[in-house]
């Protein structure tokens, strides 16, 4: 691989983590959103009706279930970011002279998203649990 070519390929990389990353904070953004909006329903319902139907059990399970599932997505995403954060550092050995693999960090801000990558993961651990008081709440245990 040439230089200009190796130059073009870190170019990609760079833009495809920056894509990925981006992709990662909108879905959870949305995710937050969705299940907050989903306990402030459920709040309300039960301010209005004073009761639930039989099933409503059903939601919070869901969610639960969903949060893990989050969690499990945003250690796969950690784990691509940093596979491709060490890509990305090898490719700067070949461009950089000198440069070797443990030397210094690659250009990607790998810390930084592996700090993110771990409140997101806190965060839907918390939300998980609100939720399973939500269901104890409704199955009155």
């Amino acid at each position: 691989m040439d230089k200009a070519q190796a130059e073009r390929r870190l170019d990609e990389l760079h833009k495809y983590i920056q894509h990925i990353f981006t992709l990662f904070i909108g879905w959870f953004t949305f995710f937050g959103t969705v299940n907050f909006a989903a306990m402030g329903w459920m709040g309300a319902s039960t301010s209005i009706t004073g009761t639930f139907n039989g099933i409503a059990w059903l939601v919070p399970v869901m969610f639960i279930t969903q949060n893990i599932c989050g969690l499990a997505a945003t250690y796969f995403v950690w784990r691509h970011v940093k596979d491709y954060d060490i890509r990305v550092l090898k490719l700067e050995q070949r461009l950089v002279p000198g440069k070797e693999v443990y030397d210094r960090p690659s250009s990607v801000p790998i810390r930084l998203y592996t700090q993110v990558m771990w409140l997101i993961g806190l965060a839907l651990i918390v939300i998980a649990v609100v939720w399973g008081g939500v269901l104890k709440i409704l199955l009155g245990l």
